[in-house]
C-alpha cells in the first residue's frame, strides 16, 4: 500500500471492481426492461468521468452529463455510448468537437421549453440532421425543465418536425432521499401527463424519472430507464429516510477511499491548547498527530472536535492503519481543534504508541460502509451530502485506480487493538 509522502500528501484510491460490480448490481435491480443511464456530472463526481465511463460501459444504455464541455471530453475519449447533455444548449458548430456525435444521434439534447426548442430545430436544419431529444417536463423540481403547460405543445410539435426525433421524456425528483409522499406526488403528475399526450410518444421512448434515491426506493419509478449517480460509486442507500427500499441496494459496495500519512506525532500536556483559536484543550497528556491535508484539499471545515464552550463538541473521526499481531486493521482517531488550509491533527493517544509514527497511513474516507469516517457520515457531520464531498475533493490530488484493493477490519474500540 504505497503511498508516496514527498509528492503526495494525500491520494483518492477508487475500486474499479467495485464500480464495475455495483453497476452489474443496478442492472440485476432494474431488470431487463429498463435501460441504466450513468450519470458523469463534474468528472463524475471528481473521480475522473472518462475512466468511470470505461467501467461502466457494459452496463449503461446512455450517459448523462450537465454540459457540453463534459461531453466533449467524453467524445475525445471514444467513448461510442450515447451522451445525454441536461444543460440547455443553444448553439453547436460545425467546427464543434460535437458536430460529429450530434449529427451521428450519439449526442442527445434535453429539451427545456418551447424557445428552446425551436432553437434546436434551428441547429438541426442548419446541419441537415435529426436531433434526438428528450423532453424534461417540470413536476416540481422548478429548476431546468419545461413547464408541465407547455408538455403537449413539445410533444406536438417534435412528433411533426422531419427534424427531430423524440428519444427521452422525464422529470427530475426534488427529495426522492427524504419525501416519498412529494415524490409519488411527482410521478402522479408525470404520468398523468404522459398519459394525456401518449399519441405523441413513441414505443421506443426512453421514460425516465429516477434518479439514485427513486431506483433504490421501488421499481415502480424504474421506467424505461433510470438515471444514476451515487449508486455506481456505492453510495445513496444510507441517505434514505422512511418509506420503502430496494433490498438488494444494501449490496452495494463503496468505491471510494481517501488517504493520506501522518508526517508528524508530538506529545504534549494536560491543559496544552491545540489550533487556531485554541477550540480544543488536550484533558490528559496526549500525543497528536498530523496529517498534510485541509480545506484546501477538500477536507470539511468545521470538522474537528472542540471543547472551547464547556462542553465536547464531537469532532470526525480518522481511520489509522495499524499493522497488529492480528493483521493490518483500521483504528479511529479524532481530529481535534481547527480545521487548517493544509493540515489537521488527530488524537492518537488511545492507539498504541509503537503503531503510530511518521509514516503511518491513514483514511479520510473510508471504504467501510460502518466506519464513522465513510463518505455519507462524513458529509452529514459537514452539514452537506456526497455528492458535494466528493466533488470538493481538489483537483490537484491524484486519482489511483485499483484492481484488488486491500480489504482492511475496521477496530471501533481501541482497547480491542493487539499490536
Amino acid at each position: 500500500r504505497n503511498l508516496p509522502i514527498m509528492r503526495d500528501t494525500s491520494v483518492v484510491q477508487i475500486k474499479r471492481t467495485a464500480i464495475e460490480d455495483n453497476a452489474m448490481l443496478l442492472r440485476r435491480l432494474i431488470g431487463p426492461q429498463s435501460g441504466l443511464c450513468p450519470v458523469l456530472k463534474a468528472d463524475a463526481y471528481g473521480l475522473g468521468a472518462v475512466r468511470i465511463a470505461r467501467r461502466l460501459s457494459g452496463q449503461a444504455t446512455m450517459f448523462a452529463v450537465y454540459t457540453p464541455e463534459q461531453a466533449t471530453e467524453l467524445v475525445r475519449a471514444a467513448i461510442v455510448s450515447p451522451l445525454l447533455v441536461l444543460m440547455p444548449v443553444w448553439e453547436i458548430d460545425r467546427t464543434d468537437e460535437l458536430y460529429r456525435a450530434f449529427v451521428s444521434g450519439r449526442l442527445h439534447l434535453t429539451v427545456h421549453g418551447v424557445d428552446h426548442l425551436e432553437r434546436i430545430i434551428e441547429i438541426a436544419e442548419k446541419f441537415g440532421s435529426v436531433a434526438p431529444v428528450h423532453v424534461e417536463i417540470d413536476t416540481g423540481m422548478s429548476r431546468g425543465g419545461a413547464a408541465a403547460e407547455e408538455a403537449g405543445a413539445l410533444l406536438r410539435r417534435i412528433a411533426q418536425h422531419r427534424r427531430l426525433r423524440l428519444t427521452g421524456v422525464f422529470t427530475h425528483f426534488a427529495s426522492a432521499e427524504t419525501d416519498l409522499a412529494a415524490t409519488d406526488a411527482q410521478l402522479a403528475r408525470f404520468d398523468a401527463l404522459l398519459r394525456e399526450f401518449n399519441e405523441f410518444i413513441p414505443d421506443d421512448c426512453l421514460v425516465h424519472c429516477a434518479n439514485t434515491y427513486a431506483t433504490l426506493r421501488s421499481s415502480r419509478f424504474h421506467r424505461r430507464m433510470v438515471r444514476i449517480g451515487l449508486a455506481w460509486a456505492g453510495f445513496g442507500l444510507e441517505s434514505i429516510e422512511g418509506g420503502e427500499i430496494v433490498a438488494e441496494g444494501e449490496e452495494l459496495r463503496p468505491a471510494v477511499t481517501w488517504s493520506s500519512r501522518i508526517v508528524h506525532v508530538k506529545s504534549i500536556a494536560e491543559g496544552t491548547t491545540v489550533g487556531y483559536n485554541a477550540t480544543w484543550t488536550a484533558p490528559r497528556d496526549s500525543r497528536i498527530a498530523l496529517i498534510p491535508v485541509g480545506y484546501a484539499d477538500g477536507y470539511p471545515m468545521f470538522c474537528g472536535e472542540r471543547n472551547d464552550d464547556g462542553a465536547t463538541t464531537v469532532g470526525a473521526q480518522v481511520g489509522v492503519i495499524l499493522e497488529t499481531s492480528r493483521g493490518v486493521r483500521r483504528a479511529f482517531a479524532p481530529v481535534v481543534g481547527a480545521v487548517n488550509m493544509d493540515q489537521i491533527t488527530i488524537d492518537v493517544t488511545e492507539l498504541p504508541a509503537s503503531a503510530v509514527g511518521v509514516g503511518t497511513e491513514v483514511e479520510l474516507i473510508s471504504p467501510d460502509a460502518l466506519a464513522p469516517n465513510h463518505a455519507p457520515k462524513l458529509a452529514a457531520m459537514a452539514e452537506t451530502i456526497p455528492h458535494e464531498m466528493l466533488t470538493r475533493l481538489n483537483p490537484r490530488v491524484r486519482r489511483m485506480y485499483l484492481v484488488k484493493p486491500t480489504e482492511i477490519e475496521s477496530v471501533l474500540n481501541p482497547a480491542a487493538l493487539a499490536v
